[in-house]
């Protein structure tokens, strides 16, 4: 079954607006970090059973202190959420990065 990530009220504020840099680091099974517009901005995805948050600072310290923006949210039931290997390229693909 394909999953399909839906807009929400947040997801206008980060959708085509940035070009990513390359391929993302993978922090952990559920946190990738990277850069924006040729090093500009550094970004961090958080991925939390479905729901795919976004960080955005000038700063790579200041991602700690900037809130998540809702970027998408996955359509699907809560266990295929859980038992899917989690693919940060299906975000960045909806975003349009």
């Amino acid at each position: 079954m394909s999953l399909i990530i839906k807009p929400t009220s947040q997801t206008r504020l980060v959708k085509n607006k940035y070009k990513i840099d390359g391929e993302p680091f993978q922090m952990s099974q559920f946190e990738w970090r990277g850069t924006l517009n040729e090093g500009e901005l550094f970004y961090k995805f958080k991925y939390n059973l479905g729901a795919w948050k976004v960080k955005i600072a000038e700063i790579e310290d200041d991602l700690y202190i900037v809130d998540y923006i809702y970027a998408g949210q996955e359509n699907s039931n809560i266990k295929n959420i859980i038992e899917k290997k989690v693919n940060i390229n299906n975000i960045i693909k909806f975003l349009q990065w």
